[in-house]
């Protein structure tokens, strides 16, 4: 671990919390809808990026705690469950960049794993709130919605997030590779 690959990880995630904050302001304001799908794949090409920078075990997870910290301090309303999904999403970005590397496989799988993460993260914390005592209706009766749906569409609803992974994946590393190109060379010795 050198100080350039730190400086670098400490200015991406700083980079990371300015633009999320900013861009998941602005397409929450309009009405996008699955905006968080679209950060992730944001978030994926820097994670990538990183990991080829600073390329030890646990660079991202380090990138992804300071990521959260700053992305909690810097805009208003101490949001912490965009926090917690930030540093768990790098910790299962880390998990597989340590077993399959940063090539296709890696990027690939990487970005099947946090596209599906965003939708069970957001079920699961609905979950928690209103079973919780947070909310008194559930105001997402998911339940009874997936009931009225046929089979085409359930199955269709289940692999959409596995296609969307697999492109997310495939740009994320076509960006980071020519970026890569651009950045200067870190020094291997």
């Amino acid at each position: 671990m050198k100080t350039r690959e730190l400086t670098f990880l400490a200015l991406t995630a700083a980079f990371l919390a300015v633009l999320e904050g900013i861009l998941g302001t602005y397409l929450h304001s309009l009405g996008f809808p699955f905006t968080g799908s679209l950060l992730v794949g944001v978030n994926l090409v820097f994670y990538l990026i990183a990991k080829r920078q600073a390329p030890f075990k646990g660079s991202i997870i380090l990138l992804g705690l300071v990521f959260a910290l700053l992305r909690l301090t810097l805009f208003p309303g101490f949001a912490l469950m965009p926090a917690v999904a930030i540093f768990l999403e790098a910790v299962l970005l880390e998990g597989v960049f340590i077993l399959l590397g940063t090539g296709v496989k890696g990027s690939v799988l990487g970005g099947i794993l946090v596209s599906y993460f965003v939708i069970f993260f957001r079920l699961g914390s609905l979950y928690l709130m209103v079973h919780l005592g947070r909310m008194g209706v559930n105001p997402y009766p998911f339940g009874e919605w997936l009931e009225k749906l046929d089979s085409g569409m359930k199955l269709l609803m289940l692999l959409a997030p596995a296609v969307y992974g697999i492109l997310m994946g495939l740009a994320a590393l076509k960006v980071s590779r020519m970026m890569e190109l651009r950045l200067p060379r870190r020094n291997r010795s």
